[in-house]
């Protein structure tokens, strides 16, 4: 009995033995590595062009986008804006003051608000404009600059395809700045600041035949905390 026992556990643990040492071979065989290698390399594969195709798709939502604001941007642009300086001579005076001018230069950025009608287009604008003056304040002689910041609009009349005439109308504050000349110390009473309201006109040649670089003559006269008659020439450039 002991020895039928014996021998059925030995078969048993022997046949155990033996399918442990078969599923051993069975992953170690070649074959089946290289199946277990091309389904791992298939699954990287599919990723990789997964990977691909989402960057592609970024790429071009990104390119559609940057393309759509700059259209749109240049739609804001396009002859919509432009830019433009002016230098002249500039009459000065002032309440209680004996005060010369010198040459003057501004500058004006400007955009399309309105059609009026087929001849006319009126711009907001906004010109930054210093005057170099010096003279005699109360027996003190002084030298500085009164700058105004001007906000307002132009109005562009087309006489023909190469001539239009202008017209502007702006305000702003004044802010004076100046130094004694005499050696004593500056008095603050010297630089009161206020505004100024400014008329003027005048008219751009198109020199490009495509309204981009304009020439022309500018008069200006500015009124408030001291008085500017500017006389002088322009130039522009209209995106």
């Amino acid at each position: 009995m002991m020895r039928i026992t014996f021998v059925a556990a030995f078969a048993i643990l022997t046949t155990s033995a033996s399918a442990k040492g078969l599923e051993q071979l069975s992953t170690q065989n070649p074959e089946t590595k290289a199946e277990s290698g091309e389904e791992s390399s298939s699954g990287g594969s599919d990723n990789s062009s997964s990977s691909e195709s989402s960057g592609d798709k970024k790429a071009a939502n990104k390119n559609f986008l940057g393309k759509a604001i700059d259209e749109d941007l240049g739609k804001v642009i396009d002859k919509n804006l432009f830019f433009g300086t002016s230098y002249g001579w500039v009459i000065a005076k002032k309440s209680g003051a004996d005060i010369s001018g010198g040459g003057m230069t501004d500058f004006t950025i400007g955009y399309k608000v309105a059609m009026l009608n087929k001849q006319m287009t009126a711009y907001a604008t906004y010109r930054y404009a210093p005057v170099a003056v010096s003279g005699e304040i109360e027996t003190r002689s002084y030298r500085g600059i009164w700058e105004t910041h001007f906000v307002g609009t132009r109005v562009s009349y087309e006489i023909s395809q190469s001539l239009n005439a202008l017209g502007t109308a702006e305000v702003g504050p004044a802010i004076v700045h100046m130094n004694a000349t005499d050696g004593l110390p500056d008095d603050p009473d010297h630089e009161t600041s206020g505004f100024q309201l400014a008329l003027g006109g005048g008219a751009n040649w198109d020199m490009d035949k495509r309204g981009g670089f304009t020439l022309g003559p500018r008069l200006s006269a500015a009124f408030g905390s001291f008085t500017t008659i500017q006389i002088g020439g322009g130039f522009g450039f209209l995106f």
